[in-house]
């Protein structure tokens, strides 16, 4: 059964594979993973003092809010989109 399809890195070889690899090495280094750290810790920071300052807090669409801003910001680079 093929989960990731036919270009999951585990199933490729050769220069493919090593393509591949280092794509993902670039992403997951220690220093990416820290700033991914960092974002995701102001990112969240924001919104709860946010939600501190509210009487009411629509968490279903504060938390789909929340994610759309992540997933942006990571991916993306794209500040505050809600």
């Amino acid at each position: 059964m093929r989960i990731f399809g036919q270009t999951d890195i585990t199933r490729l070889v050769g220069k493919e594979h090593r393509d591949r690899q280092k794509l993902l090495d670039q992403v997951l280094n220690k220093q990416g993973l820290n700033n991914y750290i960092n974002t995701i810790h102001n990112l969240s920071q924001g919104y709860f003092l946010k939600w501190i300052k509210s009487d009411f807090v629509d968490l279903y669409f504060e938390i789909n809010n929340y994610t759309l801003d992540l997933v942006l910001k990571l991916l993306l680079g794209i500040d505050s989109a809600s």
